[in-house]
């Protein structure tokens, strides 16, 4: 196994934690589309019309926020099943005294975590990140979009 990721050393204060990863959108179903051309539509009419109908402004409202959760996506990842070697990806727990009836060592848990995309695009720690593109779930750079 490829290792990508190396011991760092005591991070600096201008070292970054964070990073951008990106993932090629969902296909917009032939429902979202015609939704699309509906709200597009009711744009147009609400910006001819100043006294618009109240139907007319929630059904708007409707799809617009039907549209914009079709723009999310949430995956889960467990990239201590790959790297156990890094602690961050593990949840430490006591070990309780109850069991044994002595202290002992902690129990390693290992975390799931919920990456959500917005628009193809998510904000994760850079470990994550890296994991993230090493496994080719996700890229550094946006993916290409196609101009009509």
């Amino acid at each position: 196994m490829k290792r990508i990721f190396k011991r760092e050393q005591a991070a600096s204060p201008e070292a970054p934690t964070m990073m951008k990863v990106y993932r090629a959108p969902r296909a917009l179903t032939a429902d979202a589309i015609e939704m699309q051309g509906r709200a597009s539509l009711l744009r147009s009419m609400l910006a001819s019309n100043r006294e618009a109908q109240p139907s007319t402004v929630n059904e708007l409202k409707h799809l617009e926020s039907v549209l914009a959760s079709l723009s999310r996506h949430t995956l889960m990842v467990s990239p201590g099943v790959d790297h156990p070697e890094i602690d961050e990806f593990f949840y430490m727990i006591p070990q309780s005294r109850m069991i044994s009836g002595q202290p002992g060592s902690p129990v390693r848990m290992m975390k799931t975590l919920a990456v959500q995309f917005v628009d193809g695009e998510a904000e994760v720690d850079v470990k994550v990140g890296r994991y993230l593109i090493s496994k080719g779930i996700a890229s550094k750079r946006p993916p290409a979009t196609v101009q009509p």
